[in-house]
C-alpha cells in the first residue's frame, strides 16, 4: 500500500498532497544546528526509505512523527499503489509536477524544525527540495532485491510491472544526478547510511579554527579537526621557518638599486607592525601599495603616512594594466553572477563556483569564470603584479604583512608549511619570493599591538582590530552580504582560520569579526565599472 500525507486548508495552500511514507519534524531546533532545512528520502518502492527514516529519527530526540497511513485513516480511507497514482496525476495537472515538495514545505513551516521525509515521488520535487536547502538522499537496489523485497511485503501482484509503472511516472533513477548522496542498500548498512547523512546535515565545527562543515570543501576528522588543521598539527616544523628566516636575513644591504626588498602596505595593523620590525632588522625598504581601483582611498593616504614617519620611500603602484582579457572577462562574468536574484537555485550555483573557483585562482589559469571568492580573482592579477614590480624596481623579494602561509606538496612528499612562495614564470629571467612575514615571524596579535604602541599607531576610529577583508576592499564589501546568504557561511572564514590555526589569533576573536557584516552602497558591478575594469 502506499500513502498520502493530505495538507489542507484551502486558506493556506489548497489541497495538494504529500506521498510519503512517514514524515519526522524534530521540533526544537535549539538542540542542534543544522546545515540544511531537513532530510529528504527518494527511491523506488521496497529500497528501504522508510527504514533510513527511522533510523535517523532514533538518532534524534523531540521528534515529531507523521505518518501517512495514519493520516488516511483519519480521513477514512487507504489508497492502493493503483488508486495513489491516479491521485498523483490528477494533482500534477491542478497544483504542477512540485506540489509534494511545495507541502512538504507548508508541513515544515507549520510544525517548525528540522524535517526527515521518506517515500516521496517524483524527479522533479527532488530538484525543487534541493534547491530549496534539504539533504536530497537517492536509495537504489538491484530490481532482484527490489522484487524480493515486495514478495515479503506481500506485494506480489505485478511486481515487475509495479516497478516500471514507478519509473515512468516518477523518474526515480534521475534523481541519482541531483541527489547528495546515492546509497545502494544492498551494499550499505542502514546504520552507517544513517551516520553519514547526518555528519552531513549536522553543522560540525572545527575544535581549533572557525572552519565548519557548511564549506563544501571542509571536512572534520573523527577527532573534530578540519582537514587543515588536522595537516597544520601533523606536518608544521619551525624548523623550516629557521632556514626560511635566516635565508631572508641574509638578504639585508644585498639589494640592487637602493632597495633590499618591497614591502607591500595599506597602514592597517600588520603591515606596520612588519614594516617597523623590517626596518630595525636593517633591510632597505620600498614600501607600496597596489592600486587596483577598488581599495578605499583613505587606505593610500594611510600607508603614505605610515612610511613616512617611519622614514621609508613609498609609492602607490596601479596594477590595471596587469589585467589580461580573460581577467576582464573574469570581473564581468562575477558581476553578472552578483546581479542574479537571490532564489535557492542561486545559491546552488554560488556553493558549486565557490568550489570551482578553487581551481582557477591560479596566475597560469587561461579560464574565465565568475569567482565567489572575490580575493581568488584578485589574486590572478596581484600575483602578475608581484612578480613584475619585484624585477622593475631591482628586488628579489616582496614581503607582505598578509597573515597565510604558503602549504606546498611536490611529488607526493608531505606537506610543507612555508613562508616564503617562490615565483618563476620565465626560464630567461630570475625568480622572486613573496614572503608572508607574520608566519615567517610568528607573529602573534599580542606581539603585534607591542610594535603598534611604540610606534605611535592608533586604531582608526569605527574599525576593530580584527575584521574580515570586506573592511578594506570595496570588491570583497560589495559581494559579502550576498556570497554570505548564498552560501550558507562567510566566504571570509577560511582566510581566517588560518590565523586561528596559525595562532596569530584566537577563535573568538574570529567569530567576533565574521559575525559584523560591513554594508556596501554599491554592487559589485558599480565598483567594478567606477574601477575602470568592466
Amino acid at each position: 500500500m502506499s500513502s498520502v500525507v493530505f495538507v489542507t486548508g484551502r486558506n493556506q495552500c489548497g489541497a495538494v498532497a504529500l506521498f510519503s511514507s512517514i514524515c519526522y519534524v524534530n521540533l526544537p531546533m535549539k538542540t542542534a544546528k543544522w546545515n540544511y532545512k531537513g532530510v529528504v528520502i527518494f527511491g523506488p518502492p521496497a529500497s528501504g526509505k522508510t527504514t533510513l527514516a527511522r533510523e535517523l529519527r532514533l538518532r534524534e530526540r523531540g521528534v515529531f512523527c507523521l505518518e501517512g497511513s495514519k493520516v488516511l485513516r483519519s480521513f477514512g480511507t487507504v489508497l492502493s499503489r493503483e488508486e495513489a497514482r491516479a491521485l498523483y496525476g490528477r494533482l500534477v495537472k491542478s497544483h504542477g509536477k512540485t506540489f509534494i515538495g511545495k507541502a512538504l514545505e507548508r508541513v515544515a513551516l507549520k510544525k517548525g524544525g528540522f524535517v526527515i521525509a521518506s517515500g516521496l515521488r517524483g524527479y522533479e520535487n527532488a530538484v525543487y527540495l534541493k534547491e530549496r536547502g534539504y539533504f536530497v538522499v537517492c536509495l537504489e537496489a538491484s530490481q532482484s532485491a527490489l522484487l524480493r523485497r515486495l514478495c515479503i511485503r506481500g506485494d506480489g501482484r505485478s511486481l515487475q510491472k509495479e516497478i516500471k509503472d514507478e519509473e515512468r511516472i516518477y523518474h526515480t533513477k534521475h534523481i541519482k544526478k541531483v541527489a547528495h548522496v546515492v546509497f545502494h542498500t544492498e551494499k550499505e548498512r542502514v546504520v552507517a547510511m544513517a551516520k553519514k547523512i547526518l555528519d552531513e546535515v549536522r553543522y560540525r565545527e572545527c575544535r581549533i579554527c572557525v572552519n565548519g562543515n557548511r564549506n563544501p570543501v571542509i571536512r572534520l576528522s573523527g577527532e573534530g579537526y578540519c582537514d587543515i588543521c588536522a595537516q597544520f598539527r601533523k606536518y608544521f616544523r619551525k624548523s623550516i621557518l629557521k632556514d626560511e628566516l635566516r635565508a631572508f636575513t641574509s638578504q639585508v644591504g644585498k639589494g640592487h638599486r637602493g632597495f633590499d626588498i618591497m614591502v607591500g602596505i595599506s597602514g592597517g595593523k600588520d603591515s606596520s607592525a612588519m614594516l617597523r620590525q623590517l626596518q630595525k632588522r636593517g633591510f632597505r625598504i620600498l614600501a607600496f601599495s597596489f592600486d587596483t581601483g577598488y581599495y578605499p582611498k583613505h587606505v593610500f593616504s594611510r600607508a603614505a603616512r605610515v612610511a613616512r614617519q617611519l622614514g621609508v620611500q613609498y609609492k602607490r603602484i596601479d596594477i590595471r594594466p596587469y589585467i589580461r582579457p580573460i581577467d576582464r572577462r573574469s570581473f564581468a562574468l562575477t558581476a553578472a553572477l552578483y546581479d542574479e536574484k537571490p532564489s535557492p537555485k542561486l545559491s546552488e550555483k554560488f556553493r558549486r563556483l565557490y568550489k570551482e573557483g578553487r581551481k582557477h585562482y591560479s596566475v597560469k589559469c587561461s579560464h574565465a569564470l565568475p569567482f565567489v571568492r572575490t580575493c581568488q580573482l584578485c589574486r590572478r592579477v596581484v600575483i602578475r603584479a608581484y612578480y613584475a614590480e619585484a624585477l622593475k624596481h631591482g628586488v628579489r623579494t616582496v614581503v607582505l604583512g598578509i597573515n597565510e602561509w604558503a602549504h606546498l606538496s611536490k611529488h607526493g612528499r608531505a606537506p610543507e608549511f612555508r613562508a616564503t612562495r617562490v615565483l618563476k614564470p620565465f626560464h630567461n629571467k630570475p625568480a622572486v619570493s613573496i614572503v608572508h612575514s607574520p608566519f615567517l615571524f610568528r607573529r602573534t596579535e599580542k606581539e603585534t599591538k607591542k610594535i603598534l604602541k611604540k610606534m605611535g599607531w592608533e586604531l582608526p576610529p569605527g574599525e576593530k582590530l580584527i575584521e574580515t577583508n570586506a573592511n578594506s576592499c570595496l570588491f570583497a564589501r560589495a559581494a559579502e552580504t550576498k556570497a554570505l546568504h548564498m552560501l550558507g557561511f562567510h566566504p571570509d572564514a577560511t582566510r581566517l582560520s588560518r590565523e586561528v590555526t596559525a595562532g596569530f589569533i584566537t577563535k573568538k576573536r574570529a567569530e567576533k569579526a565574521l559575525s559584523v557584516t560591513h554594508q556596501s552602497r554599491y554592487s559589485v558591478r558599480h565598483i567594478l565599472a567606477k574601477a575602470n575594469i568592466l
